[in-house]
């Protein structure tokens, strides 16, 4: 950011000090982006993040707020399944999947 004026955030919020912290986005801008799913916990249905038109590969795994069940996201399918710890034999040593809808 050298160079630039004091006024001149850049899209990057300072904070106390100066310091840069993250970039920001509007409001306006994110309800413009194209919603493509709202994957949902597969123990207990809540909403676990939204998924944007642009983000159409990969994988990411998140951690519901409700009931804290790790998810792993497939962005392609918006396929949620449920991450066990390797010692709970909760999976038995197989892949479970449960298709759980989309909003």
């Amino acid at each position: 950011m050298a160079g630039k004026s004091r006024n001149d955030r850049g899209g990057y919020n300072r904070g106390l000090k100066g310091r840069e912290y993250a970039r920001v986005i509007s409001i306006s801008q994110v309800k413009a982006k194209k919603l493509k799913g709202k994957p949902r916990c597969p123990v207990c249905g809540n909403v676990l993040m939204f998924v944007y038109d642009e983000a159409s590969r990969g994988h990411t795994d998140q951690k519901c707020l409700r009931c804290n069940a790790k998810v792993w996201v497939d962005l392609d399918t918006m396929e949620c399944i449920q991450i066990v710890d390797d010692d709970s034999g909760a999976a038995g040593g197989r892949t479970e999947t449960r298709n759980v809808a989309v909003s």
